[in-house]
This record gives structure tokens, sequence and C-alpha cells, in this order.
């Protein structure tokens, strides 16, 4: 059992020092001036500025469409049904008009969710406090009153079996009906870094429900993205056994949900992205062999000696049966990656698989232990930010972050709050992706230039204002990836060479 302690301040850590589970592109500028004078020194009329259409990454939807089966034709073309199947659901679903017109994020959270914490550790790192503190971030910014609220509600048994098995769920009713913190600890030390106390099963499945009840509100078009600010979180829960404070898999549940309930209406596509720093083994496990969903994680790895180090987090396994290629694992082997690592990896090697599966509904597993010390990476607010709006051209906007890890408090409401800002329709923060300095230690998201890796060695990235110095891993992971995935991604095979690390 881990037994973490505090540093005091906003950062958690884990007394033992070892790897156990601590679950954190420009857009062009138009210049409108410029624009102008081009248009009349070509004698062209110009519409008055109150007849211009506002510009919306997803307002030529049909063009979009026309190009993409152009590019990819096959299976993976958008079929006109798929929307109006969509569309007749959600307006069978919004005959009442509740939702105002400008209130196009969804918002989830329960309070009660505080209620699970560890009795006999204050100091656990899976503590209420990253729920308040993030809730409390949003309204000093006044995120929350700009959002339309989803009712939280408790998923079913029903539901919960469509990931987990009975014998699972009637142990862990079990468990949470004691109310000694002795023989709670004693019961919760036989999992995986979880713990239990009486309230958990009732967060577990109001956790579950709520997802649910957001992901059915943007696949339906009440919404047209959410936020599920939720806990205990959920993609190391497996089907029989609680894992890494996880108890059920939220997300894993609510594809399968929305699939149960909207595969005979046209849902046949579903993107899982697990960006936390863990891998996600659970979520895979859930659907190793279903074609209907591609699961797609990206995390450090370190040859399976970090946490959960399991061999199947490795890129070699890509599902199986009729759900072969749909599993792809980005897996890093050193400490240290950054934004521009990631942003590497994702326009060279994630962003073509996404559109080339082109799905109907986005499901990201949001954790933000990528941005705080415990994952002993760097990466920034503004990229998980920036992740948010790539996605977001995907599925018409359709997509749906649910709270996974992140253990810095600082660090996850900051992140968190990035990307619901994205979701709101705010740009991206601009990243900073050269630095000044040459020698930099990467403590945290704050110092990308260096790092130090798991032998103590020094790992230091000399950036200048003409080259972005890459992790060497990162361009090692995007060769296997790309060599083992693209005999079943073609939009991988154009990339038939990768540079070396400086771009």
């Amino acid at each position: 059992m881990v037994h973490p302690s505090s540093d005091g301040g906003d950062n958690v850590t884990n007394s033992s020092g070892s790897p156990q589970l601590t679950d954190g592109v420009p857009l062009a500028a138009t210049n409108e001036g410029a624009d102008n004078a081009a248009a009349a020194a070509a004698d062209v009329d110009v519409p008055p500025a109150d007849e211009i259409r506002p510009y919306d990454h997803l307002i030529n939807e049909e063009a979009d469409t026309d190009l993409f089966n152009k590019t990819f034709p096959g299976d993976a073309a958008i079929d006109d049904d798929d929307d109006a199947d969509i569309k007749a659901t959600a307006a069978a679903a919004d005959t009442t008009g509740k939702h105002a017109a400008d209130k196009r994020t969804g918002f989830v959270h329960f309070d009660s969710n505080v209620d699970h914490f560890c009795l006999w550790d204050e100091k656990y790192e899976e503590t209420p406090r990253r729920y308040s503190r993030t809730l409390e971030r949003m309204k000093e910014l006044e995120l929350i009153d700009r959002c339309q609220l989803i009712e939280p509600r408790r998923a079913t048994e029903a539901e919960v079996l469509l990931v987990h098995t009975p014998e699972y769920l009637a142990k862990v009713a079990s468990i949470t009906s004691l109310i000694d913190p002795a023989r709670l600890e004693e019961e919760s030390s036989k999992f995986d870094a979880v713990y239990f106390n009486p309230n958990t099963l009732e967060a577990a499945f109001t956790a579950a429900g709520s997802a649910i009840e957001l992901a059915e509100a943007v696949y339906t078009g009440q919404v047209r993205n959410g936020f599920a600010l939720v806990r205990p979180p959920g993609h190391h829960a497996m089907a029989a056994e609680a894992c890494g404070y996880c108890v059920f898999n939220n997300v894993a549940i609510a594809a399968k949900a929305l699939l149960q309930k909207f595969e005979a209406s046209g849902l046949q596509r579903i993107l899982i992205v697990d960006w936390d720093v863990h891998h996600g083994q659970a979520t895979q496990q859930a659907f190793y062999n279903d074609p209907r969903v591609l699961y797609a994680s990206i995390h450090r790895y370190e040859l399976g000696a970090f946490w959960p180090e399991l061999i199947e987090s490795n890129y070699n396994f890509t599902g199986e049966g009729a759900g072969r290629r749909y599993n792809v694992n980005v897996p890093l082997n050193d400490t240290g990656l950054c934004d521009s690592d990631y942003l590497a990896i994702w326009h060279n090697l994630l962003l073509p698989i996404f559109y080339e599966y082109n799905p109907q509904l986005v499901l990201v597993s949001a954790g933000y232990d990528a941005g705080d010390p415990l994952g002993e990476y760097c990466l920034s607010p503004n990229a998980y930010g920036q992740m948010t709006h790539m996605l977001g051209a995907l599925a018409n906007g359709r997509m749906i972050l649910t709270l996974e890890g992140g253990y810095s408090l600082k660090a996850i409401a900051d992140s968190a709050l990035e990307c619901i800002k994205v979701l709101l329709g705010e740009p991206p923060g601009a990243l900073s992706l050269f630095n000044d300095s040459e020698e930099k230690k990467c403590d945290g998201p704050a110092s990308p230039a260096s790092s130090t890796d798991s032998g103590g060695n020094e790992n230091i990235r000399s950036n200048s204002s003409s080259s972005i110095q890459l992790n060497e891993c990162a361009i090692e992971t995007l060769r296997n990836v790309i060599g083992y995935h693209s005999s079943h991604w073609p939009s991988l095979a154009l990339n038939v060479d990768i540079p070396e690390t400086k771009l």
C-alpha cells in the first residue's frame, strides 16, 4: 500500500520516492486591414463588417467532409446518415428548449464526492482538494456561469455492469459497508493503490452516471462539448479489480452505455484519448477487441519500469480480433518530456490516425499529471489547451473531458481551466517551444529546458531561436509506433522518414 506524504505545499509527494502510482500551432492570424487593402487594389467589393460571417473552424462542415472523403475514401468516410441520425436524436431530446444558445459547453460535478477520502492518511495523493481547488478556480474566473450545468446522477447497476463484473460490484459494496477504519485499511491494502470508505461506492456510482449523462447530452446535441469534474477517477479500474485510485471506469462505462443506446441509430465510432501520464490499462482492456472504439494513450513507460509496469502498455499491443489496430499506445521511455515533444507526437502520429478514423464522438481521459512534478514531465497548462483545441476539429466538436489523475493542486486546476476555456470557445494559450536559457532543470511545468532521469543523469535541452530540440525518446517512440501502425493506418505512410532531433 502506498502511504504518501506532503511537502507542505500544493505538490503532494510520495515518501518512498519510488515509481508508485501518482495520478497532470499558432492560429493563423488574420489581418483585416491588409485584406481590405488587397481587395481594394483588385477592385473587389468588400462587404460591410456587420455582414461578414465570423470565422468558425467548424462552419464549413460540408467542404471539410468532401475533402476528407477524397483523402480517405472507404468505410471511415462520414456518411450523411450519421449526422442525420444524430440530429434526429438531438431534435427529440431538445423539445423543451431549456439550454441557452450561448451555453454550448456542458459541465457536470457533484459536491458529495468530497466524502470519498482516505480515513487513515489525510495526506493521501487522491484527495478531495483536487476537486475543490479546480472548482474554486472555475468560480473565480466565472467559467461555471458560462457553462450549461448538467444534472449529475447515479449510474444504474446495469450500466456499471457493462464494464465490471457482478462479483466485483458485490465486493466493493461489501467493503464499503464497513465502518471501522482499520478494517477498511486492511481491505484496501489488498488492491494496488486504492482506498475505500463508507461513502466510496456512492461517489463511484455518481461519477460514472454523471459521465454518462454528460456524454449523452453532447452526443444528442443538447450541448456541443463538456467537462466532467468527477471523482474517484476511473481509467485504471479493471473489470474485476479496483486499481490506482480508481473504482469504476467512468469513461469506459460512458462509452459502452452510449453504444448500447445509440448504436442501432448510427453510433459506430468513439475515440477515447488518454493523456494521463499513466497508461489507462483498464480502458485498453475494456475495448481491446472492439472496433467501435479507438483507444489512444500517450504515457510514460520507461520500458515497463513506470507504473502500472505492464508489458501491454507498449506500442506493439494494438488490439486483437476485430479490434486489431484500434489500440494505439505511445509509450515514452524517459522523463522530462515537454510541450514540443507532445506536439511532435500529436502532429506526426496521433492526429493523422484520428482524422482517418473519423470519430463520431471524442471522450478524453483527462489526467493532468504530465504537468506536475510527480509525473516528472513538463507539460504546461497551455499544452493541454492546445490538445483540446486540436481534438475540437473532430466529430463536429462533440467532445467530453473527464477528470482522471493529477496531484499538484495548482497544476491540475490551471490545466483543467485551460481546457474548459477552449471548450467554451476561447483560443488556446501560446506555447513556449523555444527557451533562451541553455541549461535549465525541469522540475515542473515552469522550466522545460532539461530533466533528470530515473538514474540521476541530467538530460539537458539546448534550445535556440532557430531550432527545437526534441527529447530523443520522443523521436524513438515516433519511429517505433509509426513503423508498427503504418500498415494499419494509411495516413501514417506519409511519414516515410522521421528527422533527427532538430526540427
